[in-house]
């Protein structure tokens, strides 16, 4: 008796090991494998949506130029710059049609984002900006004429239009303005960002986006958020940027086939290549485990047997 007692717990200590040898180590990569993948599309989906969200800047900040240049020229030919009536002038007002056709709240401000300048290259800046407390893609434009420098805003709010119309991989998106707080609400949340305490103030939300059906069981949607610093129009006495939090929901197989186009039909094998393999390495260990327990299932018998 004292034998299979002794037996007995030997294959106990067995079973131990082998699980700490064979599931273990499973387990670990496994979890590692899972933040290691979340990590990699939590960065992927960051950078398409600052992509499509510096491409909107671009075209905005084109649209911001050639307004500044016409302004500039009618400047030249003797027009005030402060006479407003100089955003009716021919020249100038088929480029702000051409550009409300594309963005239909955009804005044409005269003598408007010093500041903004100032905190570029002191020509021109283009941008994220908080304009009247909410979220703005603006483009200010800085030019010399005879009547003096003359400073131009052109820039519209940020909707759910907007929104809509960033990269197709991504599902929901929403922009959400943060503003200063000098104490922590008694109700509603509020975030510590570099030692600055804000509450949430404008929120914009996609309307159309919707986020894809799994293709697979291993397809779970994946949430992420960003930060983008937004500079204040108008400073006030809070020159440091206003930080907007940007959220967003993806699928995994979105973005595969967005990362494998140019592989074309390659890109697709790899992938079942690679998840075949981690299959048969999980097998593997599991059989491994399953083996290890009948065998030391068998000795314990034996040695009752033999006693």
């Amino acid at each position: 008796m004292f034998r299979n007692y002794l037996l007995w717990r030997l294959r106990n200590r067995l079973i131990v090991a082998y699980i700490l040898i064979a599931v273990v180590p499973v387990v670990l990569l496994l979890s590692m494998a899972g933040l290691a993948a979340y990590g990699l599309y939590l960065e992927l989906g960051a950078h398409l949506l600052h992509d499509g969200l510096q491409e909107r800047i671009s075209m905005v900040a084109g649209d911001g130029e050639a307004i500044a240049s016409a302004i500039e020229d009618e400047t030249n030919r003797g027009i005030s710059p402060h006479d407003e009536t100089i955003l009716s002038r021919p020249e100038v007002a088929v480029l702000i049609a051409a550009a409300q056709r594309e963005w239909p709240d955009i804005r044409v401000l005269l003598n408007r984002g010093q500041h903004l300048v100032g905190a570029g290259n002191g020509r021109e800046y283009s941008g994220i900006i908080e304009f009247e407390h909410q979220i703005w893609v603006a483009s200010a434009q800085n030019r010399p004429t005879r009547a003096g420098n003359v400073f131009v805003l052109v820039g519209a709010p940020v909707k759910p239009e907007f929104l809509d119309s960033l990269s197709s991989e991504l599902g929901p998106v929403q922009m959400m303005l943060l503003q200063p707080s000098a104490a922590k609400p008694r109700t509603g949340i509020s975030l510590e960002i570099q030692n600055r305490l804000y509450v949430p103030g404008q929120e914009v939300l996609s309307h159309r986006r919707m986020l894809a059906p799994p293709a697979n069981w291993l397809d779970v949607r994946v949430n992420g958020a960003s930060t983008i610093a937004a500079l204040h129009h108008d400073p006030g006495s809070d020159p440091s940027p206003a930080p907007v939090l940007v959220s967003f929901a993806l699928r995994p197989s979105a973005l595969n086939r967005r990362l494998l186009t140019s592989v074309g039909a390659v890109g697709p094998l790899l992938v079942n290549l690679l998840l075949l393999a981690g299959i048969i390495f999980l097998a593997l260990e599991l059989g491994a485990l399953v083996t290890g327990i009948v065998l030391t299932s068998h000795d314990h018998a034996g040695g009752r047997r033999f006693v």
